[in-house]
């Protein structure tokens, strides 16, 4: 008994008779040891306070703990302790509260030190009562956990962005018992599942009964070896989840248990993957008709350059005075096999166009019973041994588009059409007009089109027949161009058939111009009309290009020089001075880019009219035509009609 307090619920129960008699040093009774040893320990803190939480009395460790030394802290207030969250929210009369009324008060809270910085302690309080059984203050003892404390929430941190980046990735995570043959699940892969979620553990046969039945055996085999090898599992499998569905999913996991040797524990995870899957197989797709497509594009080029190879042969072994192939003949057939290699050069080229964006229309108002007309007449000689009827009505249909776009999509229709009518049938094309739109059909009652293909008949590099006596001609190309074209025109193009052997329908649907627009129809120069003649000179190092279109401008009356360097013909434009200059692009030494730039440096040159006459036809080579400075972009082969019209379009 010491200054006749009583501690009855001392915290490490060390008696009814212990006392703190602040700075006093009185012999240490027996009982009181265990408390001194506390008080001596650097992490332990021990005060004492009245009931006003004025602090008695501070041991060492508490000094320690907490950076205040006895003299500063004795009298204050052990307020002082606590954060100034805890102190606005009542926590220091809760804490006295509580100890005095239920004998103790356990916490664990973060608290203040006397530089501001904070710990995270764990202790009690308990009252201290006088002989008579009065609460006349308190025994406080804090443990520093501050260590253990950061360490739990860094680890309990960890978790959180494990389990925020399991539930992100939609993963599922499995923890499988070999012993007891037990799954434990995480509620993602009951998700994955298409399963209710359901209370943990399972048998391990609830997954694998949902596994195909093409992929059981394999997967169970990895899983089988994982577990005896001590090494990974890894696969791809599919799932049948419980409403009917089939997934892809991807599987790992890897021995996380043993005991005397013999593994008893299996974790990993499995997400699904059947977007990529379903991305693989179209990639595979893409890459099977590109090989497709390109061993196509060497067979329909060849067969064309054959027909020329050997029409050439002929008239040169016979002076093209036999008469079983006479000249007119030879050229007729010479003709359309370059109009069949130039339709499939510019669908290459349109496809690409198109997909980039780089395909721009010239919309004016088109009056579509002439366009029938136009088209209809270029692609006659592919009807000599079918029937091509057409059905017009006898009023004007207009519709605001690109005449030369909307050609290119009837002469592609009339062109499959014909590859894919045998000989003897019939093709018919019918326009007429609704309220707001105008239908372009075209009817054919040829080989037709199971369901499978209706539904690819516009995808690039499609050809309904591939086997080796196919309708010859085309890239499965031309549909594509029609649907995009048809498309940037603000319709849509649409096709039916019965089935195989019933024949096909293409319907155009296009929107119709309005009542009161202005409407002009297109002006049709044929290709003898002569024009103004002008003098032009033509540059090229290809003296075969240079020299053919050189005797075609000659026939339309034009006074032609030709040049095959780049570099000479620089000094020959400032001599002639010609109205017009065709330069090639792809020149060596001093290419055409060059050339229209020193041409145009000069000042007889600033006003000359100079056309890019090249093989390269894509947007970015006509943007760069214009940069260089180039009045006009012309693809090759030479389209006389288009070159005779800009000639004529040039003020005198």
């Amino acid at each position: 008994m010491t200054d006749g307090i009583e501690n009855t619920n001392s915290p490490l129960d060390s008696g009814p008779d212990l006392a703190f008699s602040g700075t006093q040093k009185a012999p240490t009774p027996p009982d009181e040891q265990p408390l001194l040893i506390l008080q001596s320990m650097g992490d332990y803190a021990v005060l004492t306070t009245d009931l006003e939480r004025r602090v008695s009395t501070w041991s060492q460790g508490a000094q320690t703990i907490f950076g205040y030394t006895e003299q500063q802290i004795v009298g204050q207030s052990a307020d002082l302790l606590f954060t100034p969250e805890d102190r606005e929210s009542g926590a220091p009369e809760q804490e006295i509260q509580t100890a005095i009324d239920q004998g103790r008060a356990e916490n664990e809270r973060w608290h203040c030190r006397r530089d501001g910085s904070r710990l995270y302690g764990s202790g009690m309080v308990t009252p201290l009562y006088d002989q008579a059984g009065n609460s006349i203050g308190l025994v406080k003892v804090v443990r520093d956990r501050t260590a253990q404390k950061q360490a739990e929430d860094a680890l309990r941190q960890q978790e959180e962005h494990t389990r925020l980046a399991v539930e992100a990735a939609q993963m599922a995570t499995w923890e499988w018992h070999l012993v007891t043959d037990l799954v434990y699940w995480n509620e993602e892969h009951f998700r994955l599942l298409g399963m209710p979620v359901q209370p943990n553990p399972l048998k391990s046969e609830a997954f694998l009964s949902h596994i195909h039945p093409d992929d059981r055996e394999s997967v169970t085999a990895q899983l089988i070896r994982a577990i005896e090898q001590r090494g990974i599992y890894d696969a791809d499998l599919r799932i049948i989840r419980d409403d009917g569905v089939t997934r892809w999913m991807s599987g790992y996991g890897r021995i996380t248990g043993e005991e005397d040797g013999r593994p008893t524990r299996m974790s990993g995870v499995m997400f699904d993957i059947t977007e990529r899957k379903t991305l693989e197989e179209a990639l595979k797709e893409a890459d099977r008709r590109k090989d497709e497509f390109l061993a196509m594009l060497s067979h329909e080029l060849r067969n064309p350059l054959a027909t020329l190879s050997n029409t050439l042969m002929f008239m040169e072994l016979t002076g093209g005075e036999d008469a079983v192939l006479p000249l007119g003949v030879a050229f007729k057939m010479m003709n359309r096999e370059v109009m069949h290699l130039n339709r499939m050069v510019d669908d290459l080229l349109d496809v690409s166009r198109i997909s980039q964006g780089a395909s721009s229309l010239r919309i004016e108002p088109v009056e579509m019973r002439s366009l029938v007309n136009e088209a209809v007449e270029a692609i006659q000689y592919l009807y000599q041994d079918r029937e091509l009827g057409v059905s017009l009505s006898r009023e004007p249909i207009y519709v605001g588009g690109d005449s030369t776009r909307l050609t290119q999509v009837l002469t592609n229709l009339l062109t499959n059409a014909a590859k894919f009518t045998p000989s003897g049938g019939h093709i018919q094309v019918t326009l007429e007009q609704g309220a707001n739109q105008v239908l372009m059909r075209v009817r054919d009652n040829g080989i037709g089109l199971a369901a499978d293909q209706l539904s690819r008949i516009f995808d690039l590099f499609v050809q309904v027949d591939m086997s080796l006596d196919r309708a010859p001609g085309g890239l499965g190309l031309g549909l594509a161009v029609v649907k995009k074209l048809v498309e940037q025109h603000g319709g849509r193009v649409t096709v039916h058939s019965a089935g195989l052997g019933q024949g096909t329908e293409f319907i155009v649907f296009l929107p119709k111009l309005p009542e009161g627009a202005e409407r002009v129809s297109r002006p049709n120069r044929p290709l003898q009309e002569e024009g103004k003649s002008r003098r032009v000179l033509i540059v090229d190092d290809n003296q075969a290009v240079a020299d053919t279109t050189a005797m075609l401008l000659k026939l339309k009356g034009h006074q032609v020089h030709t040049y095959y360097d780049g570099k000479e013909s620089i000094g020959a434009a400032e001599q002639l001075r010609p109205d017009v200059v065709l330069l090639d692009v792809g020149m060596p030494e001093v290419d055409g880019y060059e050339v229209c730039r020193l041409i145009r440096q000069q000042p007889w040159g600033k006003g000359l009219f100079l056309i890019a006459l090249t093989g390269y036809g894509q947007a970015v080579d006509v943007r760069r035509s214009k940069d260089a400075g180039f009045n006009q972009h012309l693809a090759k082969p030479l389209d006389l009609m288009a070159l005779t019209e800009l000639l004529d379009s040039l003020p005198a």
